[in-house]
C-alpha cells in the first residue's frame, strides 16, 4: 500500500513538473517500475564562468589571509604560512583559467588570473594574462596596476611610471596603490641593487617625491577652494 502510494506520488509530481516544462528522466520506484523524474538544467558556459571566478576569488582570498597571518608570525611559521599561500595562489590559477577558457572575452578573470601568476612568481604568463584582459577593455584599472606591479618584479619601473600617469586620470586610488608599489620598490632596490645601476634607483625614488608633493600642493589647493566656496 504504501509503495503503491509513494509511486502515485511521484507520477503527479513528475506530472505537475512535466507541465511546467521541466525535463524528465525514468528514475526506479520500490515495485521496480519507472517514472519521470525531472533533470537538472545544465549551466551555460557563461554561467560556469561567473561560477568559477567567484570560487577563483575565494582562494585567492585565503592566500591573502594566510600571507597577513604569516606578517605577525616566527621565522619558521611565517616560511609555512607563506608556503600554502602560495599552493592557494597556483590553485587559484587553474581555477581562472577554467573560467577564461568557457568565457574568452572574461576580461576580469584574466586580470585575476595575472595577479595570482604573479603572486607564484610566473611575470611571463602573468604579463600575458593582464594583455588579454587590456586587449578586451584597455581601462580596466585593477588590470593596469596589477600589470605595473608585474613590471616592477622585472625591475622596469619607467612602464610602471607610465601606467601611474594613466591611473591618476582612470582612478586615483589605484595610482596612489601604485606609487605605493613603486616607492616599495625603490626601498627593495636601495637595498639591493638586483644588478641595477644605482643612478636609475634614485631616479625613480626622486620621481615618486615629486609625486607625493604634487599630490600635497593638489590638495592644498582643493582644500583652500573649498573653503572659499
Amino acid at each position: 500500500m504504501k509503495s503503491t502510494r509513494k509511486a502515485l506520488f511521484l507520477v503527479a509530481a513528475a506530472l505537475l513538473l512535466g507541465s511546467l516544462g521541466g525535463a524528465v528522466v525514468e528514475a526506479s520506484g520500490s515495485g521496480g517500475g519507472g517514472v519521470p523524474m525531472p533533470l537538472m538544467k545544465d549551466k551555460t558556459p557563461y554561467e560556469e564562468a561567473n561560477d568559477l571566478f567567484n570560487r577563483g576569488l575565494q582562494i585567492r582570498n585565503k592566500g591573502w589571509k594566510m600571507e597577513e597571518k604569516a606578517e605577525g608570525s616566527s621565522a619558521g611559521a611565517a616560511a609555512k604560512l607563506e608556503a600554502k599561500a602560495l599552493k592557494q595562489y597556483e590553485k587559484a590559477a587553474g581555477v581562472f583559467r577554467s573560467a577564461v577558457s568557457n568565457r574568452p572575452n572574461f576580461y576580469q578573470a584574466w586580470s585575476e588570473l595575472g595577479y595570482v601568476l604573479r603572486r607564484t612568481g610566473n611575470y611571463k604568463d602573468s604579463l600575458e594574462a593582464y594583455d588579454k584582459s587590456l586587449a578586451l577593455n584597455p581601462n580596466y584599472g585593477n588590470a593596469i596596476e596589477y600589470r605595473a606591479e608585474a613590471l616592477l618584479g622585472l625591475n622596469q619601473p619607467k612602464e610602471a611610471q607610465q601606467a601611474h600617469a594613466r591611473l591618476s586620470i582612470l582612478d586615483p586610488g589605484l595610482a596612489e596603490e601604485l606609487l605605493e608599489a613603486i616607492d616599495d620598490w625603490v626601498a627593495e632596490r636601495q637595498a639591493n641593487a638586483d644588478g641595477l645601476a644605482p643612478e636609475l634607483v634614485n631616479e625613480v625614488g626622486e620621481w615618486v617625491r615629486s609625486r607625493r608633493d604634487l599630490g600635497k600642493t593638489v590638495a592644498a589647493v582643493e582644500a583652500g577652494t573649498a573653503r572659499s566656496w
